[in-house]
């Protein structure tokens, strides 16, 4: 321990041998010891940065970010030409979602240390995280330049060329890190991801089981497989595989205790009552609540649990005998199931999907309402949905630019925005006029449903808005990604068997909305004519 503040100065050799000791504490464990005696050797020699230094490495290992910054800034104070204290600035800022600011130590960095791989590289994650892909993939190829035999730069390249959409080149780059390094979890797994993409679907699932194996605990790879085999049509392995998804932080959090028995399938439930919860988004909640009909068909009685905003809508559902909002009191029950394990429960396969015309159903009065507000039509009338919650992890691939949209879709159509929430860079666009937009005057679902149900057609992009439009039984064509596709469109097909109503646009490999685009207007131009 520290000797007492009223000591006489230190020798140098004994501030050495106590600088000694603490990282001996340091590696052993004993953080607190060892922060303490960096302390105070930091106290007797303050141009000693490397004690601020390892005090700032303690400290963000306990989760103080900010304290271990001021740390850092104060040893890169001392030693302005040690990159590494830099690099330690950026960790820090990181923690604290300051990100601008961690590309700035790396710039920095780099300008001290410009032969460094791993400083080029930890610059070029910085980017990525300002998606700024297309410099971080220039940063990327300049570690290469430093370390071509470096399997996680290969690694990390392949991810940012997926992420730009580049997936032949990104399958390289992932080939020549497992060439490096066969033994790599990372590289394994984003190569399976990227074969996924390419929609070379065993492969993908062969790459996905060899990640399981190499990291047993990891979920990603669970759940990622599960989508795999889901866009394979293979549901006897994919839905079990998807129960997987709990293991996911974000849900896993919204797990409760119920106090009653799940139900998968295994018990008769005619007779009993039992509690069908949403647990994740709109768009999962529509698509899958029809499974609370076929619960009732079995003569068991249904409690529908969902979003606030969906409740009123999911009131027109036939089966369940209640609706309620999350966070409403719980009636009594026996069972319960989340929604998404329901096909499992069901035994659901291609052939025998739930598929009718329509299960949602809008308010006439609402009807009534919304057509007044619309006025007499004068041309077909065609919604519009051209973009999701920015939060969705694939949203970047699956929305769309509204004035991209626009410059291929076809006149003498009355188009009708059926989002609330519209992005500023699609503004501009909106103002044109071309659009009609009502904006928060669409209140909740069955307002959206309302408008939605007197549409000739719905264009969309895979949002909650596509299910909407498809369990009301309105025309509904929707335009997909192909990075990111999501498993319930399977792969190819032009229909949708969960939804009769609904055709698909789909991406090509070379991953353009343009041809997207132009199927679309085509098919709505056809609409003139009826």
């Amino acid at each position: 321990m520290p000797p007492p503040a009223a000591r006489p100065p230190v020798p140098p050799l004994e501030g050495q041998a106590s600088f000694e000791e603490a990282m001996r504490l340091h590696r052993a464990g004993r953080l607190d010891e060892a922060a303490a005696l960096y302390r105070w050797v930091a106290e007797q020699f303050p141009n000693e940065a490397d004690a601020f230094h390892l005090q700032g490495v303690i400290a963000l290992s306990k989760g103080d970010a900010n304290g271990a910054l001021a740390l850092f800034e104060q040893a890169a104070r001392l030693a302005p030409k040690e990159a590494g204290y830099l690099i330690s600035c950026a960790n820090a800022l990181r923690a604290l979602g300051r990100r601008e600011a961690v590309l700035e130590r790396y710039d920095r960095a780099v300008a001290l240390d410009p032969g460094s791989a791993e400083v080029h590289f930890n610059r070029s994650i910085a980017l990525l995280d300002l998606g700024r892909t297309d410099e971080a993939l220039d940063a990327c190829d300049r570690v290469l330049a430093l370390k071509a035999d470096w399997p996680p730069a290969h690694s990390h390249r392949g991810y940012l060329l997926r992420r730009l959409k580049r997936l032949e080149e990104a399958l390289a780059s992932h080939d020549q890190a497992l060439a490096l390094d066969p033994s790599k979890y990372e590289s394994h797994y984003n190569r399976a991801l990227t074969l996924q993409d390419l929609k070379r679907l065993p492969e993908a699932i062969a790459g996905f089981d060899r990640a399981i194996a190499l990291r047993p605990g990891a979920n990603d790879p669970k759940v990622s497989r599960a989508a795999a085999l889901l866009m394979a049509g293979d549901f006897e392995r994919g839905w079990p595989a998807l129960e997987a998804r709990w293991g996911r932080p974000l849900l896993r959090a919204t797990l409760r205790d119920l106090g009653r028995p799940p139900w998968l399938g295994g018990d008769d439930i005619a007779g009993k009552t039992i509690l069908l919860h949403a647990e994740q988004g709109f768009g999962d909640a529509i698509h899958f609540a029809r499974y609370a009909t076929l619960a009732a068909d079995r003569g068991a009685r249904v409690i529908l649990e969902v979003h606030p905003a969906l409740v009123a809508l999911m009131r027109t559902l036939k089966g369940p005998q209640a609706v309620i909002a999350r966070g409403d009191p719980l009636p009594a029950f026996d069972l319960h199931a989340p929604l998404l394990s329901l096909p499992l429960a069901f035994g659901t396969t291609l052939q025998t999907i739930p598929a009718p015309p329509a299960y949602l159903a809008a308010d006439p009065a609402k009807v009534a309402h919304w057509a007044e507000r619309l006025s007499s039509k004068t041309a077909p009338r065609v919604g519009l949905v051209w973009s999701g919650n920015p939060a969705q992890d694939n949203d970047r691939n699956r929305s769309v630019a509204l004035g991209e949209l626009l410059a291929f879709l076809p006149d003498g159509i009355d188009y009708v925005s059926l989002q609330t929430e519209v992005r500023q860079s699609d503004s501009a666009a909106l103002g044109l006029g071309r659009v009609r937009h009502f904006g928060k005057a669409l209140a909740d679902f069955t307002d959206t449903a309302a408008l939605a149900a007197q549409m000739d057609a719905v264009l969309s992009v895979c949002t909650s808005g596509a299910h909407l439009a498809g369990a009301l039984g309105v025309d509904t064509r929707v335009m997909l990604t192909n990075v990111g596709t999501c498993w319930r469109w399977l792969t190819a097909r032009e229909d949708s068997p969960w939804y009769p109503s609904m055709r698909l646009y789909r991406q090509g490999p070379d991953n353009d909305w343009r041809p997207v685009f132009q199927r679309a207007a085509l098919d709505l131009a056809a609409l003139r004519g009826h």
